[in-house]
């Protein structure tokens, strides 16, 4: 029996939360058992006790902050005491032969894996922290030493940290899951269009993007007036919102930036993040992810799953999800021009976004979540058979 003890400062069913939710959709199989401790009970967590996968809430998983949030890092040692109690509480218990980490901004979990010497697992889901300088470099290869291995979500992050000097041998690729019964086509609604601020006569493209810099929500206004001052049917819907208190001034100068332009603020809907974002993927014409930079682009996968064509960014694990010609459209990030050419032509040639969404439903079978878990659950076969040998 191998005991998997995972910590999860995450919880609902956006971004990294999903991948506990997609693990544990089906029972755990023989052989293994896993406990998740998480900050916060998700709307998940019934689904997944359901399939023998207990949940334990805690105070404090022990996430750092983002390198900008100050105000977070002077609680930080509070936080990480709190977590490492919880942590070690919950190890004496459960008796865990690997502990696993769903964010790579958790070095607790390493640091008590090599206490209870039992080997450790560091899901990367971004290659954010490189961009933080010299720092960033160093603590990305602080990871590569602290934990056994890291499981980065696409190849674009494992050959990116790889780069920084982290063997090779302590990479894993562990792709984003989609769970499929939700993410499947179908047909766009009045009343689902509605919601979103567009009519059943639209040409409607969606963005799925928090408002910050890196995702290029301000390239895509850019691009969409470029479109909407040829065409009047046409409608845009971003699906968001402000995550941190420091990308603020960039979130009011998109609402700002909508606001002083007629043809925007006619056009142009925001809306809230949503539980629901497989209803809201299926009622577009097009999604797009204009990000200037992605690790993997999940928003593309499941819309790939809804049989959607994407416009997207040529940009890290992006361009894995995405074959330019066969399931969507590739364009330079932060090019608005050639955002916008693509966004002509999917509004001109309907025939050819329908061909493009058809393929995608192919195409992201490979990231089914039976195909994710099995993977998952080898790679912590993996983990404790390396520790024994």
């Amino acid at each position: 029996m191998i005991r998997v003890l995972i910590v999860d400062p995450f919880q609902g069913y956006n971004g990294p939360a999903q991948f506990c939710y997609d693990m544990f959709q089906n029972p755990v199989p023989d052989g293994f058992s896993v406990l998740i401790l998480r900050n916060l009970p998700g709307l998940e967590d019934s689904t997944i006790e359901r399939t023998n996968c207990v949940t334990r809430i805690i105070s404090h998983t022990g996430m750092i902050p983002t390198m900008r949030d100050w105000r977070n890092w002077l609680k930080y040692p509070i936080f990480s005491l709190t977590a490492a109690v919880a942590i070690l509480r919950a190890a004496k218990s459960f008796r865990p032969d690997i502990i696993w980490s769903n964010t790579e901004l958790n070095p607790i979990v390493g640091v008590l894996a090599r206490l209870l010497r039992v080997p450790s697992v560091a899901r990367v889901h971004a290659q954010t922290m490189g961009r933080h300088g010299r720092f960033g470099r160093m603590y990305v290869c602080g990871l590569g030493r602290l934990f056994d291995i890291l499981a980065c979500n696409s190849i674009s992050t494992m050959q990116y940290i790889a780069n920084l000097g982290v063997p090779q041998s302590k990479l894993k690729v562990l792709y984003n899951a989609v769970d499929t019964c939700r993410f499947s086509r179908c047909a766009p609604s009045v009343e689902g269009r509605k919601i979103l601020g567009s009519t059943l006569n639209d040409f409607l493209a969606v963005c799925v993007a928090h408002h910050a810099p890196i995702k290029g929500v301000h390239v895509l206004l850019d691009a969409f007036e470029q479109l909407a001052r040829q065409h009047r049917d046409v409608h845009l819907t971003i699906v968001g919102a402000l995550i941190t208190p420091l990308d603020k001034q960039y979130s009011d100068s998109l609402y700002a930036r909508v606001g002083d332009s007629e043809i925007l603020r006619q056009r142009v809907t925001f809306c809230a993040p949503s539980n629901r974002i497989h209803q809201v993927l299926q009622q577009a014409d097009v999604v797009v992810q204009p990000s200037l930079s992605e690790a993997a682009g999940r928003v593309v996968i499941e819309a790939s799953s809804c049989g959607i064509s994407v416009i997207a960014s040529d940009t890290g694990g992006v361009k894995e999800a995405v074959v330019d010609g066969k399931t969507g459209w590739l364009v330079p990030p932060g090019d608005a021009v050639s955002l916008a050419s693509a966004l002509t032509e999917a509004y001109a040639v309907p025939a050819l976004r329908k061909q493009l969404g058809a393929a995608g439903i192919e195409y992201s079978s490979k990231y089914t979540k039976d195909i994710v878990a099995k993977e998952f659950y080898a790679i912590c076969s993996s983990a404790c058979q390396s520790t024994l040998c």
